[in-house]
């Protein structure tokens, strides 16, 4: 299929790799050129460059495929239908505005694709189902300014996704759903201005996070939550003023976490903690001034790190910091003292402590209590706060009563905050009467006191909330469409409709003392919603039928009587009997043969009403209501009186004689102990010596009704 693309200048398009053919020259006009089954192996580069019109048929085994930097604005469908095989496309640097669902349509194998340097601002939804098994998609430098979920469907397989210098100010919750197997994801050089928890769904294998070089000023807590195997976090160039631990409370493996050119003024000490130690840490250019005791242990973990061009202030707070230089690592190079006036521009490792205490202040406890003065129960969390005040601020030691030191570099299930606020999980009679010690301490000096505690502390209640029950209820128990009296081989429907809390289990018992549940298949059959199903229905199934529904709350029961009849049928079934037949010395006449009305196969008895014919009264002990009762008595005097009329009648024709012409003949043969019955479109069954019964295929038609005819004995 031709395909049509609009390029002005073809010279620049680059690779064209197909076989190892040799090249040949396209065919061109004035305005176009078809350079189709040419067995090109690159573009040629004589083609005139007025043309605007390409066709590129034949290309089925073409791999790389370079269109980048024309004025390509639009992509009809089918254009790479004849390009299955490639690999990577490049169409950067066009005049690409939307992206449709059939522009890729044939690039199933399609793995690197550029679409940078457009003037993108929108995608359907749909735009790369045809391209599953793409790797890399660069989107960067266009104007898309809002990221939807519909836009990367179909995108299961991508890994690296380039989305830098854009307008992008909205992220919509589910973008990131359908591309879970992403690793490095670049969003810096947009317009975000604020990080939220759900923005980063979907995202679990992400490795390498670009936000740098945007407006962002505040991030949600718990937006990185999505993003556990985070390894590589930009966020220098934005606008944060401070880097709150609960944001990265579940990034475990950052090695690389850069946030200079910020407005940072506390450096994130707290942060630093709930984090595995980095590998490098940038916080330059932003306006912290100064750094306690415990960022120099933490500093002196990471590999590298730049703290260069922060307002430090060389003055009594930073001195136990200064304290523990030692001039082993290069970190120490990079604070230059801004204030006081006399320091300013000094090197703070070329500066003695003693040059920088003329502000100091002694440590002094503000308040030291329990945080809360409800009950605690076993379980609970227990907070003491230990607030103290100094220059510089003094590190704060709270001993539990239980001996527990707890410091800002506390972890498990006893923790401190950077203000003094002492948490203990999961608490037990620990907590309970005695001492807690507050120490507040720094290079100054050093104060404490004491909380005489007795914390009321009870064992959590035991309640029991009692379910919402009801015993269960049979609601109905009938037939299906109000019919009680079925005929034989026809179908049983049977509704048992229950109610109760939980809801309860309903279980059949049949007449035949068979159980039917849920579970039950075959003949009978009983659905979810208690209808009972019993398929091809025959004496056996009538009677009495019972309905249990049973919950753990209690059980029920309700009865139905069903009685199961034959019904009279206007087609003549020849029923010859099949067993064998009894000879009794050198008798010349055989046993009477039955031919009788049936709805299905023929019988092999004689018309004798049987038991399992009879309706079966109610098990003992159960409960009839009036009409089932009523039903059941006219159903057996009705029962009775057919039964009466058909002995009588077959009484008569027992005793009268065989009709002289019989149609059709029976005749039997006693030389060859054989039955025969002729006649025309009848089946013919002969009988052996063995007993046994033959007959062919043949079918009896007719309006004549035969009942108990015997048939004399004809010699031959």
């Amino acid at each position: 299929m031709a395909s049509k693309l609009p390029l002005l200048l073809l010279s620049l398009l680059s690779v064209l790799k197909v076989s190892e053919a040799a090249e040949a020259p396209c065919i061109c006009s004035a305005s176009s050129c078809s350079c189709s089954y040419r067995s090109l192996t690159s573009v040629p580069q004589d083609l005139p460059t007025t043309i605007t019109d390409l066709y590129l048929e034949g290309l089925g085994k073409l791999e790389y495929f370079w269109l980048n930097n024309n004025v390509i604005n639009d992509i009809q469908a089918g254009t790479f239908s004849p390009t299955q095989q490639l690999r990577s496309l490049r169409l950067d640097g066009n005049k690409l505005r939307k992206l449709r669902p059939n522009m890729f349509t044939g690039l199933r194998n399609l793995q690197q694709l550029r679409l940078d340097n457009n003037e993108i601002n929108g995608i359907q939804g749909g735009t790369f189902n045809p391209t599953s098994n793409l790797r890399n998609l660069y989107l960067y430098h266009n104007y898309l300014a809002t990221l939807r979920s519909e836009m990367f469907e179909g995108m299961g397989n991508l890994q690296i996704l380039w989305l830098n210098s854009n307008e992008i100010n909205d992220i919509q919750a589910g973008t990131f759903t359908p591309t879970q197997q992403l690793v490095t994801l670049r969003l810096d050089r947009n317009k975000l201005t604020k990080l939220i928890s759900n923005m980063f769904t979907g995202l679990g294998n992400l490795q390498n996070l670009w936000l740098n070089s945007s407006d962002i000023n505040d991030i949600e807590a718990g937006t990185f939550s999505p993003t556990p195997q985070l390894t590589t976090l930009y966020l220098h160039r934005n606008r944060l003023k401070l880097i709150k631990a609960d944001i990265f409370s579940n990034l475990l493996h950052l090695k690389t976490f850069h946030v200079s050119y910020n407005n940072i003024e506390t450096f994130p000490t707290e942060v630093l903690w709930t984090i595995p130690p980095l590998t490098s840490l940038e916080l330059q250019n932003n306006r912290m001034m100064t750094l306690p005791r415990a960022a120099y242990d933490k500093l002196s973990s990471i590999s590298d790190v730049n703290i260069d061009n922060n307002p430090w202030r060389c003055d009594c707070e930073i001195v136990p910091f200064r304290l523990k230089m030692n001039g082993s690592n290069s970190f120490e190079n990079q604070i230059t003292c801004s204030h006081p006036h006399n320091l300013n521009g000094q090197r703070l490792k070329d500066i003695s402590p003693e040059e920088m205490t003329s502000d100091c202040e002694e440590p002094t406890i503000l308040r030291f209590e329990r945080d809360g003065n409800k009950t605690l129960v076993h379980g609970d969390t227990f907070y003491l706060v230990c607030e103290a005040s100094g220059v510089p601020a003094p590190d704060i030691t709270v001993i539990l009563i239980s001996g527990v030191h707890a410091t800002v570099e506390s972890g498990g299930r006893v923790t401190m905050q950077i203000n003094g606020t002492v948490s203990m999980a999961n608490v037990t009679a620990e907590a309970g009467t005695g001492l807690h010690v507050c120490i507040a301490a720094s290079f100054v000096g050093s104060t404490s006191t004491t909380l005489s505690e007795d914390v009321p502390l009870k064992e959590p209640m035991a309640v029991t909330m009692a379910p919402v029950t009801a015993p269960p209820h049979i609601v109905r128990f009938e037939v299906n469409e109000a019919i009680t009296i079925l005929v034989h081989w026809e179908t049983l429907q049977l509704v048992c409709e229950a109610s109760g809390i939980p809801t309860p289990d309903v279980t059949f018992i049949l007449p035949s003392g068979r159980n039917a549940t849920v579970t039950s298949d075959g003949r009978v059959t009983v659905d979810v919603n208690g209808t009972m199903v019993v398929r091809d229905v025959t004496a056996e199934d009538a009677g009495l039928y019972v309905c249990i529904a049973a919950s753990p709350v209690g059980a029920t029961f309700a009865t139905l009587f069903v009685d199961v009849q034959q019904k009279e049928s206007t087609t003549v079934t020849l029923a010859p009997v099949t067993s064998n037949l009894t000879m009794t010395g050198t008798s010349s006449k055989p046993e009477s043969i039955s031919y009788h009305k049936s709805r299905s196969a023929p019988t092999t008895s004689r018309p004798i009403l049987s038991e399992s014919l009879r309706p079966k009264p109610p098990k003992s002990g159960a409960i009839l209501s009036l009409p089932v009762f009523i039903g059941y008595v006219c159903g057996s005097i009705v029962t009775l009186l057919i039964a009466t009329i058909i002995l009588t009648i077959w009484y008569k024709k027992k005793t009268q004689n065989a009709p002289s012409d019989p149609n059709p003949q029976v005749v039997y043969s006693n030389t060859t102990a054989s039955v025969t019955i002729s006649g025309q479109d009848q089946t013919r069954y002969t009988q052996t010596q063995s007993g046994s019964l033959k007959g062919d295929n043949t079918h009896v038609s007719g309006s004549n009704t035969y009942e108990d005819i015997d048939s004399s004995t004809e010699k031959m």
